[in-house]
């Protein structure tokens, strides 16, 4: 195939007379992505939002960080996350919709790994469904050398590559079931690669509607 002379055949012959573009389908990018439940879970690639906002801008600086997605960013389909790591990140936050009847769920909020390199006690960010008041999240604030942790959370978890919190939470009763999640990171280098509400346990969701 390295060595055809066109591009867009169907057969093995390649002999036609131009290169054919293959056919292609858009999306508008108004219609933000619900991700519907399936066999109990709900999956979500980070780039997969519904909104985001920057940071506000602090002090003399006449912009604050900015969303930014990352390709192939661990082992996910990509990472987002608030560039540059050295502008505030005060007022972000970004949202995704998912389709889900009310019950008690997991949350799980799979970040990179990043250590406290701020020295403040853990890095820490906002979980928040449909308005609620955030639950705050201290993502590493044992993930050190400290006799207690190395062996079985620092380890593990440079090998692993990935940081997995999980808090639970009562879904509400929505009109349409849709509910809407919002992530607010109260620190830089914060990287977000995938959200997943688990009622059970088990499958992989992957239908989007």
């Amino acid at each position: 195939m390295m060595t055809q002379k066109h591009i867009g055949y169907k057969i093995w012959n390649d002999e036609f007379e131009k290169d054919t573009c293959p056919e292609l389908f858009r999306v508008s990018a108004s219609e933000a992505p619900v991700i519907a439940e399936h066999n109990g879970v709900v999956e979500i690639e980070a780039p997969f939002f519904a909104s985001k906002t920057d940071a506000a801008p602090e002090g003399k600086e006449k912009e604050g960080a900015k969303w930014v997605q990352i390709p192939f960013m661990g082992k996910s389909l990509a990472g987002m996350t608030l560039m540059p790591y050295t502008k505030g990140v005060k007022g972000a936050s970004i949202t995704y919709q998912f389709k889900m009847e009310p019950r008690k769920v997991r949350i799980h909020v799979i970040i990179k790994s990043t250590l406290d390199y701020q020295n403040k006690g853990g890095l820490t960010y906002g979980v928040s469904v449909d308005g609620a008041e955030p639950v705050v999240v201290n993502l590493n604030h044992n993930l050190n050398e400290k006799p207690e942790n190395i062996y079985n959370i620092y380890y593990p978890t440079v090998a692993s590559r990935i940081i997995d919190k999980v808090i639970e939470i009562e879904l509400p009763v929505t009109g349409d079931g849709i509910h809407t999640l919002t992530l607010t990171p109260n620190d830089p280098a914060i990287v977000f690669e995938k959200i997943v509400i688990d009622e059970r346990g088990g499958k992989k969701s992957v239908k989007v509607i």
